[in-house]
């Protein structure tokens, strides 16, 4: 788990499996996005996993297009997605 922090405060975090890459959680405050701290820690998470593992973002929201757009502008491209299913009786 990696902290990026203005200050004293903590404004995003992230969480990468080096083992298999994935990374179940990926957070920047909204008044901190666009401003490369969510790059800084993506660059970060990428390093603590190996140069030789790729990333692999889990669990994106479909609805989420701005996270999309930032990871593509990462370099991750999407590969597969996930059905959420309810079942009411």
């Amino acid at each position: 788990m990696l902290g990026v922090y203005s200050g004293k405060s903590c404004i995003g975090y992230g969480i990468v499996y080096p083992s298999s890459g994935d990374v179940p959680q990926f957070c920047i405050h909204p008044e901190f996005r666009r401003k490369g701290a969510g790059s800084l820690l993506m660059r970060s998470l990428q390093t603590m996993a190996g140069t030789d593992q790729e990333l692999r973002v889990i669990n994106v929201e479909t609805t989420a297009s701005p996270t999309f757009r930032f990871l593509e502008n990462c370099g991750l491209q999407k590969f597969g997605s996930q059905l959420e299913m309810t079942m009411r009786i």
